[in-house]
């Protein structure tokens, strides 16, 4: 196992501890910038050696497709121009994150790590994470040797009787768990199913067991797509897939046209599948159209959309995009849909020229944009969702790293 392999998954480690139950957000935010400076360094001495250059020459290796790269651009300077008109220590940390290190997520670790080796790292990290996760489903939380390792999210309830503890592993929310093993789904299956590695298949249960534990809604979606489209590829084509995933767009566009009454239909149905939701995001929208050009800046978005939801306690904005028009107005939010568009278009094109993990690559960028349709999180930050879909993305570019198995 190559070094920058091994500095990839304490870049996965970093990310889950820092929002696990051991350590402030604080100290696992230090934990995470320090895991990618090793990253950073790593991947340019073993580039420079393999190239026989001197190690003063600054090489840095990354891919940037324009249509990820501009659009990326554009974000950077807006998050840049917010932080200048409303600065603070807080604004200054998330300036840092939002662009240094999504910088080296979408553009440099693509370029040092082949989608095989990504995929097949994410996927053993997050069957690891299961097995962590997995006894609290019968004992509830637990500890070895007086240390804390699975803790409960509460008890779901299969009839009025049986039930059981929802697990959250280490982590300080189940929200991030569920991301987690359902990109880990993806990832080993798609890797199981090309190269029927048996290690992949095992990961491949593991954390797909884990996605129906954790009964997130979004996530048991985001896998049954992937699957559903992996399906209509096999026994179809590209066109076939372009089709369901174009109809899958309209279906989303026109439940939530319905849900907030601008399109005729059965509102309430669509309030009831979206919950509070709906709520949040009309609140989100009002925040974005009180500052419709340059946005609030990097200020604590729940705080700001808070001002604009009169009906109790809100816990977030819960939509990724409009999260991007509240911070950055116009501008952020339509760069940031031309990123995802992007990404998505790509990967397609990766599937249309048979590209290795081209297909898990496409189900990947999908998933990622289902969680964003219900997640606040968005590629730029810290939590471990966010570093994930910031990984989805780069791999959607054309020119990653060269070590894929072809088969």
């Amino acid at each position: 196992m190559s070094r920058t392999i091994v500095a990839f998954y304490l870049l996965l480690l970093s990310c889950a501890i820092g929002l696990s139950i051991y350590f402030s957000r604080l100290i696992g935010n230090i934990g995470v910038l320090a895991a990618y400076g090793i990253f950073l360094t790593i991947s340019f001495v073993e580039v420079t050696n393999r190239q026989s250059r001197s190690l003063s020459e600054i090489n840095i290796p990354s891919c940037h497709h324009p249509a990820i790269f501009i659009p990326a651009v554009v974000l950077w300077v807006v998050f840049t121009i917010g932080y200048i008109l409303d600065p603070s220590f807080r604004a200054f940390q998330r300036l840092g994150a939002f662009t240094i290190l999504s910088a080296i997520s979408i553009f440099v670790v693509p370029a040092v790590i082949s989608r095989e080796q990504a995929f097949r790292a994410i996927g053993i990290f997050s069957a690891a994470c299961t097995i962590v996760g997995f006894p609290t489903v019968f004992l509830g939380d637990y500890t070895i040797l007086g240390l804390k390792f699975g803790q409960s999210a509460g008890v779901h309830l299969i009839t009025s009787n049986i039930g059981y503890s929802v697990p959250a592993a280490f982590f300080d929310s189940v929200k991030y768990y569920r991301v987690l093993v359902a990109i880990g789904t993806i990832c080993s299956g798609g890797l199981y199913f090309r190269t029927r590695d048996s290690w992949m298949g095992i990961a491949f249960v593991l954390n797909l067991f884990m996605v129906v534990l954790t009964v997130g809604r979004a996530s048991i979606l985001a896998v049954i797509v992937a699957g559903f489209l992996t399906i209509v590829y096999r026994f179809g084509n590209t066109r076939a897939l372009a089709g369901v995933t174009l109809i899958g767009g309209c279906i989303v566009a026109v439940v939530v046209g319905i849900s907030f009454g601008i399109l005729p239909g059965p509102t309430e149905l669509g309030k009831s599948l979206l919950g509070k939701r709906v709520g949040f995001w009309s609140a989100s929208y009002q925040a974005f159209a009180a500052r419709p050009i340059i946005g609030w800046g990097l200020a604590d978005t729940a705080a700001i959309v808070s001002e604009f939801y009169p009906l109790g306690t809100l816990t977030g904005t819960h939509n990724s995009y409009l999260r991007l028009f509240v911070i950055g107005g116009s501008v952020g939010g339509v760069a940031y849909l031309l990123l995802c568009a992007s990404a998505l278009l790509l990967a397609f094109q990766a599937v249309r020229d048979h590209v290795p993990f081209g297909l898990t690559t496409f189900c990947l960028v999908v998933a990622a944009l289902i969680f964003q349709l219900f997640d606040g999180a968005t590629i730029f930050g810290t939590a471990i969702s966010s570093i994930l879909w910031a990984f989805v993305i780069g791999y959607a570019q054309p020119t990653v790293s060269s070590g894929d198995t072809v088969g």
